[in-house]
């Protein structure tokens, strides 16, 4: 299988007792470092432990980088958290024009920070870059 947006490799892999009684499909894939040339991140979309970015050009979606070693994550007090954050401001930096993942930097912004790593509010959702822009103070 191939992923229809990118061309990337999808591999599908099904798991089935012999009973029958349980069942579980799984998709992986890889993905690329940043949206193709000449395009924009328009928006974040945060749902549960997966993180998405939507195209500004065509509204397609598109997995988050990352680099290998470190994942996003978010309501915790985690490297995740802090890893999303970096994203989150360089998106916010770059206005969108910047999507590949850069290696740890500096502690993220304080307001920031407290947001990703709360783990008593819901984070679903989709983060326009105006609205990623105003959780940094």
């Amino acid at each position: 299988m191939t992923d229809p947006i990118t061309g990337l490799p999808v591999v599908r892999e099904h798991y089935r007792t012999r009973s029958g009684n349980h069942e579980s499909w799984t998709y992986r894939t890889i993905t690329s470092r940043g949206l193709p040339e000449g395009r924009t991140v328009r928006s974040l979309i945060v749902d549960k432990h997966e993180f998405w970015m939507r195209d500004d050009a065509s509204g397609e979606l598109h997995f988050l980088p990352r680099t290998d070693s470190s994942g996003y994550g978010i309501g915790y007090g985690g490297g995740g958290p802090y890893t999303l954050c970096q994203m989150i401001e360089q998106l916010v930096e770059s206005d969108g024009a910047n999507s590949t993942p850069l290696s740890w930097r500096d502690k993220p912004n304080g307001a920031l920070a407290a947001w990703a790593r709360n783990n008593e509010i819901n984070h679903q959702g989709e983060y326009t870059i105006k609205e990623l822009r105003s959780m940094i103070r």
